[in-house]
C-alpha cells in the first residue's frame, strides 16, 4: 500500500466521522459558514501531510544526501572526513594542508577537476590514497605535476606544482606528502589542480571524475 491510498483512507474514514458529527450535532442548527471554515482547515490540514509524507518518502527512496568536506584537517596525518549523508568516509585524503585552503574552482564541464587555493605557497600536498607514482615530471600546461595509480583502481592527478617530492615508480600511502602547491605552467596564480580519474590512465582512456564525489 503506498502513501496516497493510506492518505486517502484516512480522509476517508475523517470524512465519514465527520458526517455523524454533523449527524448528532443536528446540522440543520449550525451555521453553514462555520462548518465551511472547519472542512477547510481539516482539507488543509490533510493536504500538507499528505506533501510530508511524499517528499520525506522521496528523499529516502532516492537517498538524497549532502557532502561535507574538512578542507583544513587539524589532524597531524592531513586526514579529511568527508560526510556523504549520515555517514563518513574516511578512505580518501584530502590532498591540500593549511588553515585558510579553500576551493576557487569547482568541477564542470570546462574544467573537470577542482582548484584548491589559499594554502600558501609550496605548502604541503599529500596523496589522496595508497598507489604508486606513474608520472612526476612537467608538461606546459600542467606545469610539475604527478600522476599516482592507486591501489583501488582510480588514478589521481596533482598539477601546478612548485615542487616534487616522489619519483616514478615509488610507492606511496595516503597523507603522504608528494609536493608543495605551485604555479607553474597555464596558472594564474597558486593553486592546486586536483583530478580523479577511473577506467584508464589520464588522458589515455582515463575519465575525470567529480574528486567531490569522493569526500
Amino acid at each position: 500500500m503506498n502513501i496516497i491510498t493510506t492518505c486517502l483512507n484516512i480522509l476517508k474514514n475523517i470524512v465519514n466521522k465527520l458526517k455523524s458529527f454533523i449527524h448528532n450535532m443536528k446540522v440543520n442548527n449550525i451555521k453553514p459558514i462555520i462548518l465551511t471554515i472547519a472542512i477547510l482547515f481539516l482539507l488543509l490540514g490533510i493536504t500538507f501531510s499528505i506533501n510530508s509524507n511524499f517528499l520525506f518518502k522521496k528523499n529516502y527512496e532516492n537517498q538524497l544526501s549532502f557532502i561535507e568536506v574538512n578542507t583544513n584537517p587539524t589532524t597531524n596525518n592531513n586526514s579529511a572526513v568527508a560526510k556523504v549523508g549520515n555517514k563518513y568516509d574516511p578512505s580518501w585524503a584530502w590532498p591540500a594542508e593549511g588553515a585558510n585552503c579553500y576551493i576557487s574552482q569547482y568541477f564542470h564541464a570546462g574544467h573537470k577537476a577542482i582548484d584548491i587555493a589559499g594554502c600558501g605557497y609550496n605548502s604541503n600536498i599529500h596523496a589522496a590514497h595508497d598507489g604508486v607514482v606513474v608520472t612526476a615530471g612537467s608538461k606546459q600546461t600542467n606545469g610539475n605535476y604527478i600522476v599516482i595509480r592507486h591501489d583501488n583502481g582510480y588514478h589521481t592527478m596533482y598539477a601546478h606544482l612548485a615542487s616534487i617530492y616522489v619519483s616514478v615508480n615509488q610507492r606511496v600511502k595516503k597523507n603522504d606528502i608528494i609536493g608543495g602547491m605551485g604555479s607553474t605552467g597555464y596558472s594564474t596564480g597558486t593553486h592546486l589542480d586536483f583530478s580523479i580519474w577511473k577506467d584508464g590512465y589520464p588522458y589515455y582512456g582515463g575519465i575525470q571524475q567529480n574528486p567531490l564525489y569522493f569526500y
